[in-house]
């Protein structure tokens, strides 16, 4: 029962990670940046991150503090990501990642701005996400936990399958979904601003037609 919860918890911490660094890298360059190593919609480092520190916390350490779990998540998630980044860059001869512009960065693969923003998430993900979370999984019954479970993990070890194959060399139909899908998604993205385009210049034109009237 307990490895089943993780392996849901695990998948919906990866969704969560690859919807915030999507969103967070298109905001930053202001077109659609499909994130991470897998094809599907989900980051593992996100969810590994997280999976790690809630078992620490839950079943190790139960006596914390905010600054206990900041630093350990800091800490922590800056360990995983320089195993993860060293261990891909070995085995793909390709990184997903580059801290090596931003200060105090170690061979570009951690940095401490970045570790301290993952300190931070892991601090809202033990005191926002998992109080309702782990209440929701303790709550559903074995045979949905069985269900969500068997089902997540078909779906990321065929995903991964996928992806090691074509980053291997192998070139799939995958590619030319994800490629269709990125440009989806930078379409959507353009029209978007182009409503926020016309809506500031209506609000300008009422704007304009108030101050002659007055």
């Amino acid at each position: 029962m307990i490895l089943q919860k993780m392996v849901i918890y695990f998948t919906i911490l990866s969704f969560i990670g690859y919807i915030y660094e999507c969103a967070a890298m298109t905001f930053w360059l202001g077109h659609w940046d499909n994130r991470g190593f897998l094809y599907g919609p989900i980051i593992p480092i996100y969810g590994a991150g997280a999976l790690f520190t809630t078992v620490f916390f839950e079943y190790v350490l139960k006596d914390y503090t905010p600054l206990g779990v900041f630093l350990t998540g800091m800490i922590g998630t800056a360990i995983l990501e320089y195993i993860v980044h060293y261990t891909m860059e070995k085995l793909f001869h390709n990184s997903w990642w580059d801290y090596s512009k931003s200060i105090l960065n170690i061979n570009g693969r951690v940095c401490l701005p970045a570790s301290i923003g993952f300190g931070i998430g892991i601090m809202l993900i033990i005191y926002g996400i998992n109080p309702y979370l782990l209440f929701i999984l303790k709550r559903m019954n074995q045979r949905l936990l069985n269900s969500f479970a068997v089902l997540f993990t078909v779906l990321i070890s065929l995903d991964v399958y996928y992806t090691v194959k074509n980053q291997r060399g192998y070139i799939g139909r995958m590619d030319r979904y994800t490629e269709l899908f990125n440009a989806r998604m930078n379409s959507l993205i353009g029209v978007h601003k182009a409503f926020n385009v016309f809506v500031y210049h209506i609000f300008e034109m009422i704007d304009k037609k108030d101050r002659s009237q007055m």
